[in-house]
């Protein structure tokens, strides 16, 4: 039976209601950023004397890790701690911005608080990291058992290993793309329903997939657009520089090539802006379309509580607020 109400939810986030949260809440975020990130970079200098833009000298740090020259101690310890900063901030806008889009509530600094609902979503971020481990070694055991399959009927009859070597690639390859659609929503379910509802994302899903997958794959074409429309100007002019480098055979000294063309090109007053602008260009493009996929998400949620497969999450004015 098709659900009642229509997804709609491509362009969702974008329906905004007069004073939004959106936008205030996506410039703290980029702030907060570019902060853990300042504060990768001069921690990297401290513990392993590597400068923030010297690409050259940060390819020798990592073979000298590598090679065990130098203690991956620290590295590994700034790094985590970065990553976890990253994701703990990530988790605090995302849950910001669905508590605005399903619910119309605000807090914290322009919306980002380390309350209950950042924890929920970053829970998530936990659980889809392993369900994801999870389905790639299954992933890796299908694909095993789909080529032995296909090489053994494939001796006596070649086409019809074929098809079933294809097939069996299709299906294997559909299966990660089923499972990230069908728990997309979790996030937006737990800030939803105030409480960890990652597994209510199949119920709010259901009966939607296509409709889904259709806005998450015109929202990843238009990222992809728009990133390499970001980065193709420096990849332009320092294409020379790459094909140059490139030795056939030897990745390290192909690697330090790469590593010290970008060095040098940033070395330059106007390389280094260049280089700094197209990183903020790209780190601002992020967040932008990221409430895109917060919106379709909050949207998919809104429709599941009109459609009765959740219960108390919003009133029916609350859900008509962007129609």
């Amino acid at each position: 039976m098709a659900d009642k109400e229509p997804l709609k939810a491509t362009f969702f986030a974008w329906r905004k209601r007069k004073g939004s949260l959106l936008l205030p809440a996506s410039i703290t975020f980029v702030v907060l950023l570019i902060a853990i990130i300042a504060l990768s970079l001069g921690a990297n200098f401290l513990l392993l004397g590597m400068r923030p833009l010297d690409f050259a000298q940060q390819g020798r740090a990592m073979e000298n890790i590598q090679t065990g020259a130098m203690s991956p101690f620290a590295f590994m310890g700034v790094q985590f701690l970065v990553w976890v900063l990253m994701f703990v901030l990530a988790a605090a806008y995302e849950a910001a911005c669905l508590r605005w889009l399903i619910h119309g509530e605000r807090g914290g600094l322009f919306g980002l608080s380390f309350g209950a609902d950042t924890w929920r979503v970053y829970g998530g971020y936990w659980l889809w990291f392993i369900l994801f481990i999870v389905a790639y070694v299954i992933l890796l055991l299908l694909v095993m058992v789909i080529s032995l399959t296909a090489g053994i009927i494939g001796r006596s009859t070649p086409i019809v290993g074929g098809i079933v070597g294809g097939v069996g690639a299709i299906v294997a390859l559909s299966l990660p793309i089923w499972l990230a659609v069908r728990t997309a929503p979790a996030a937006a379910a737990s800030v939803g329903l105030r409480r960890f509802a990652f597994f209510d994302s199949w119920k709010v899903s259901q009966g939607r997939f296509w409709a889904l997958f259709g806005s998450y794959l015109l929202l990843t074409i238009a990222y992809l657009i728009v990133i390499v429309g970001i980065w193709s100007p420096l990849l332009l002019v320092l294409a020379p520089a790459f094909s140059d480098a490139v030795h056939p055979g030897e990745a390290n000294k192909t690697s330090e090539a790469v590593n010290s063309a970008m060095t040098s090109f940033t070395g330059s007053a106007g390389g280094l802006a260049a280089y700094l602008g197209i990183q903020i260009a790209a780190l601002i493009a992020g967040p932008l379309f990221a409430v895109l996929g917060y919106g379709i998400n909050a949207r998919a949620v809104l429709a599941a509580a009109a459609d009765g497969k959740l219960q108390g999450i919003v009133t029916p004015e609350t859900a008509k607020t962007f129609e």
